[in-house]
């Protein structure tokens, strides 16, 4: 899995997912991110002490953002930069189903689906809740995500008893005036692994209309 993470329903702001196949971050690197991740939470809540309440769990807030978004960008250098581990997304069959699950899920309402991005061994995906819910169980979607995804992929490949995507996934609330940013963050993927020049090359994308003219040209 990536890291321990305690997951929650999506409800006011979007949601920035990441998750990879199984297999393609060594075990090592996963257990030393996770004890780099538990000693900064540490020593931050030593940082704290002394503070009062109010003003202590806004800056703890504040804080935990930042270690779980420098988190989330080590883990993609790390997928980025792998060449040892499997790369079935990269099957434009697999990709398809991939992408073709995310629009399912956001045609029955299940999800809004804003942005996403699959890479050869992980996928972006940016997600809200659509305008007939409340809030999403982003526990259950995935679940039904992954466990579709993974029968059908691995069939293609002819693969049994062989678990497809690593267990659990990264994810993290993104602000209103983080989400133009993030959205590039996605797009980029490709080209900042040296894939493509331009996103709009990447076969692996989409993105909702409402987004789709906003982010027409490369920035």
């Amino acid at each position: 899995m990536f890291v321990n993470i305690s997951h929650r329903p999506i409800t006011r702001s979007p949601c920035h997912v990441v998750y990879r196949l199984a297999g393609s971050i060594p075990k090592d690197k996963l257990v030393a991110l996770r004890e780099k991740r538990h000693r900064e939470i540490q020593k931050l809540e030593r940082n704290l002490l002394g503070y009062d309440v109010n003003h202590g769990m806004l800056k703890r807030n504040k804080i935990l953002r930042n270690i779980y978004q420098e988190l989330g960008r080590q883990l993609d250098q790390l997928l980025n930069s792998t060449h040892k581990g499997p790369l079935y997304l990269q099957q434009p069959t697999i990709r398809r189903v991939v992408l073709d699950s995310w629009n399912f899920l956001a045609r029955e309402g299940s999800v809004e689906l804003l942005v996403c991005c699959v890479m050869g061994n992980h996928v972006h995906v940016l997600l809200d809740v659509p305008a007939s819910k409340d809030q999403v169980d982003l526990g259950k979607v995935m679940q039904r995500h992954k466990s579709y995804t993974a029968q059908v992929a691995n069939q293609f490949l002819g693969r049994t008893g062989k678990p497809f995507w690593a267990a659990n996934y990264f994810d993290r609330e993104v602000r209103p005036q983080k989400l133009n940013r993030v959205i590039w963050y996605i797009l980029n993927n490709p080209w900042k692994a040296g894939l493509v020049n331009s996103w709009r090359e990447w076969p692996g994308i989409f993105v909702h209309a409402d987004y789709r003219e906003l982010f027409s040209t490369d920035q």
